[in-house]
């Protein structure tokens, strides 16, 4: 039988390097369905939150960026990057120009399949909207120890990268407190910080339901289910709708055989 896994796969973006915007303008330059159908040859469904269905309090429900070059393309125009332009050519030549709109690094480990198609893809698809992608290949143990910090790398080395995360238990905290706390290192990659994340979206980082710190830390000892679903959601639709710290890509199909004599 086949159904959809509880792994999520994402664009983790550094958010101490890369706006809120530009955030949204990746989420939305990023060819989703390429990825699924042409990658991975259907065998993924798309990602609407970083809680994947299955997992106790996830809610695909809200407005996940979508693939959309011209909304993508506003955004920069409004930002004063583009003006006037109406094709596509001037928008690659600047991103393979000398002077791109903008140029962030992709990490990857060299030799893992899916992370160097995805450069490939990204080098592609940002070029729609005038940034360049640098590649940062490099070996599993400096990519790795980059994210955690570890024997002198850090994660402000990494820019753009992509990675993906298998739960321990049948709970939302578990992708949600160690991939977005800004408490520690933990897992989160992108650097994401929800105090700076709710000043930059002009919400009040002391009121509990517009920081995802704060709605996190509360959500994991709140023991009334109701109660922890208020938390969960509000968690999501900010980090889906508002914050953008990832693009949000896929979750795997796994293909399960079992037979009723074992």
């Amino acid at each position: 039988a086949a159904g959809a896994g509880l792994s999520v796969q994402y664009l983790g973006m550094n958010n101490n390097w890369i706006n809120n915007t530009f955030r949204e303008v990746i989420s939305r330059a990023l060819n989703y369905s390429f990825i699924i159908t042409e990658l991975l040859e259907d065998q993924a469904v798309r990602l609407k939150s970083p809680v994947p269905n299955g997992i106790q309090y996830a809610n695909d429900g809200f407005a996940a960026a979508t693939f959309d070059v011209a909304a993508a393309r506003a955004l920069m125009q409004g930002m004063g990057y583009g003006v006037g332009f109406t094709t596509d050519q001037e928008w690659i030549d600047v991103a393979e120009g000398t002077s791109p709109f903008f140029s962030w690094n992709y990490t990857y480990n060299i030799g893992n399949d899916m992370r160097e198609n995805m450069f490939a893809l990204l080098t592609d698809n940002l070029a729609m909207v005038g940034i360049a992608v640098e590649d940062a290949g490099t070996t599993w143990q400096n990519f790795i120890y980059s994210l955690y910090e570890v024997a002198g790398r850090h994660r402000n080395m990494v820019e753009l990268y992509w990675l993906g995360w298998i739960p321990d238990y049948n709970d939302a905290s578990n992708y949600i407190n160690p991939l977005f706390t800004n408490r520690s290192i933990a897992s989160n990659g992108a650097v994401y910080n929800g105090w700076q994340s709710a000043i930059d979206n002009n919400r009040d980082p002391t009121v509990l339901m517009d920081n995802v710190q704060l709605l996190m830390e509360a959500a994991l000892l709140e023991t009334v289910p109701a109660q922890r679903t208020i938390y969960y959601d509000r968690i999501q639709e900010l980090l889906v709708e508002e914050d953008m710290p990832w693009a949000y890509g896929y979750t795997g199909i796994n293909n399960d055989a079992w037979n009723k004599d074992v």
